[in-house]
């Protein structure tokens, strides 16, 4: 009998040795190396990205709104934003120095409309009625969602603010750069959440 159960053993341990090798053998390692497919390995060339840092230390309020029902919008003219209702805090600064403040915005959104792939949902929060970081001074605005089907998405902001009452809001529009459609935007259970640290 025990002469049994090592053959059985060295018989499956062959097995999976020779799974393991046709496995390999088919490209199957999971290693993801082209090489070994008769591919090459290209790496982009490295270009030093801009990097904002906005760093915090202990956590001192966090607060957030929450809407649970849909807004929708029609294009603005180039330019506008639209404030998303609902989706703003007032929030106190430091008695002096600076406060760290991360804002997150998400919510479930559509694009309608569209008939080509370069039109989107932009997305932008302003403290005080000046764009936080990420953003761009030609005023390229995020694009939160360019998809036609029901998405949840979420997008983080950052900004150092002062002593005084500030304002935080999120805003919205429609990027119409495909063939002059008609676009809608449709955000719906949305949140709007602020953390202000030191």
């Amino acid at each position: 009998m025990r002469k049994n159960l090592i053959l059985g053993a060295a018989a499956g341990a062959a097995l999976v040795m020779s799974s393991g090798s046709l496995a390999l053998a088919a490209g199957g390692s999971g290693g993801g190396s082209n090489q070994a497919q008769g591919g090459t390995t290209v790496e982009a060339a490295a270009t030093a990205p801009t990097v904002f840092a906005c760093d915090g230390g202990a956590q001192k309020a966090v607060k957030n709104r929450i809407v649970s029902s849909p807004f929708t919008f029609s294009e603005a003219a180039p330019g506008v934003d639209i404030g998303i209702p609902g989706a703003a805090v007032s929030i106190e600064g430091p008695a002096r120095g600076t406060d760290t403040l991360v804002v997150t915005v998400s919510g479930e959104t559509r694009l309608t409309g569209s008939t080509g792939t370069q039109d989107w949902i932009g997305l932008e929060v302003k403290v005080d009625g000046v764009n936080i970081q990420p953003f761009t001074a030609a005023g390229d605005v995020m694009a939160f969602s360019g998809s036609p089907t029901w998405n949840m998405h979420a997008a983080t902001f950052c900004a150092k603010i002062g002593p005084g009452t500030h304002r935080v809001r999120a805003f919205t529009n429609l990027a119409d750069f495909d063939t002059d459609d008609t676009l809608g935007g449709w955000i719906d259970d949305y949140t709007l959440s602020v953390e202000k640290s030191e």
